[in-house]
């Protein structure tokens, strides 16, 4: 085989290849919006659920440590603190075994 002919060749085959997956991209993209859809719907379920059951106190002291943040957060980047995750890590597999 020659380095034309199998330069023809390869072009071929990316062209079939970028083909292909072009007419696939419609129903890969449908799929993947229903998915995306419903996640929203069960995150919004999820959300709601978790904003009421916090007591009112709480949710205002939230929005006064939001609003205080993002007053702040161009002077004095540690404001930005409020939004770090703080969790508690569980015993280890081996502790548990101890145990």
């Amino acid at each position: 085989m020659s380095a034309p002919h199998r330069q023809e060749l390869l072009d071929f085959q990316m062209n079939d290849s970028n083909f292909q997956k072009m007419i696939q991209m419609a129903s890969s993209i449908h799929r993947k919006l229903k998915i995306a859809l419903n996640s929203k719907e069960q995150g919004a379920d999820a959300f709601q659920a978790l904003d009421e059951g916090l007591p009112a106190d709480w949710k205002r002291q939230l929005v006064k440590q939001e609003r205080k943040a993002m007053k702040e957060r161009e002077g004095n980047p540690e404001a930005m603190d409020v939004y770090e995750i703080w969790l508690a890590s569980g015993n280890s597999p081996l502790h548990l075994h101890v145990c």
